[in-house]
Parts: C-alpha cells; sequence; structure tokens
C-alpha cells in the first residue's frame, strides 16, 4: 500500500465507518479498532464522517 494511502480516521469513534458499538458507544463497531464485546453495531448520527445517503426532507403537505 503507498503511504499517502494511508490516513488517519476523520472520526475517531467511528473508525470512519459511521456506526459505533451500542454497549461501547465510544468504540467503533467494525474496522480495525473495533470493540471486541460482540454487541450489536449502533449508527452514529453525530460523526464527522459525511452520510453516504442524504437525510431524507418531509415535503409539506
Amino acid at each position: 500500500m503507498r503511504a499517502d494511502a494511508m490516513t488517519e480516521p476523520t472520526c475517531i469513534l467511528c473508525d470512519d465507518t459511521g456506526w459505533v458499538c451500542e454497549n461501547h458507544p465510544d468504540q467503533p463497531w467494525t474496522g480495525n479498532h473495533a470493540c471486541r464485546c460482540g454487541g450489536a453495531g449502533r449508527l452514529l448520527i453525530n460523526s464527522s464522517r459525511p452520510l453516504l445517503f442524504p437525510k431524507p426532507t418531509l415535503k409539506p403537505t
């Protein structure tokens, strides 16, 4: 792997995955630094990583 391709994650909570451990929300759920407790994952809403899909907007009725 090229040295310039390796960068530090933007979000230290989710390790740029957007997911944290439900039992330990200060640890990523997947990735190299993932929590190993076996708990469920939870979407991290306040991640500094941009969402892959834009949030839906409600149209006025």
